[in-house]
């Protein structure tokens, strides 16, 4: 029996397929639901009183597609080490402004997820996401030395 390409089976390993399958899952998951309703996206970014509001419009039209290009990349596996750095950037970034939400005692819907959490149970969700990007990265650099 002829074993499938290389190419093929660095996509296949089951663990990493997994973990891109659910770090990849949760940013086409984002990027969707402020698709279909970038005015209410448009108004959580607003809630931050981070940026000022020509900003707001602009964060509110790019995040979303670059949301799902970088869970499309890692699901499939291009662009790969990039994407990863990306990933766990901006999941860092987003870590910031929630924990910038909580010291300034915003109460606000973060607009993070299709689903509603408290900012405190999205900032431990993002912080599990580095951490599954760290593990992306480590498992990576291992099939780079073999």
């Amino acid at each position: 029996m002829t074993r499938p390409p290389l190419w093929i089976r660095r996509r296949l390993d089951p663990i990493e397929l997994l973990l891109r399958l659910i770090v990849g899952g949760v940013f086409l998951d984002s990027g969707w639901a402020k698709v279909l309703d970038p005015m209410s996206f448009s108004d959580s970014v607003r809630g931050y009183q981070v940026l000022a509001d020509p900003w707001v419009a602009w964060a509110a039209m790019a995040l979303p597609p670059f949301l799902l290009l970088v869970g499309v990349c890692l699901i499939a596996r291009v662009l790969y080490p990039g994407v990863l750095f990306a990933a766990a950037g901006a999941l860092v970034v987003f870590v910031v402004a929630l924990i910038s939400l909580r010291a300034r005692g915003l109460d606000i819907e973060c607009g993070c997820l299709s689903i509603s959490v408290s900012v405190s149970m999205q900032i431990l969700i993002d912080l599990f996401l580095i951490a599954l990007c760290a593990v992306l990265v480590w498992m990576a650099r291992l099939r780079t030395v073999d």
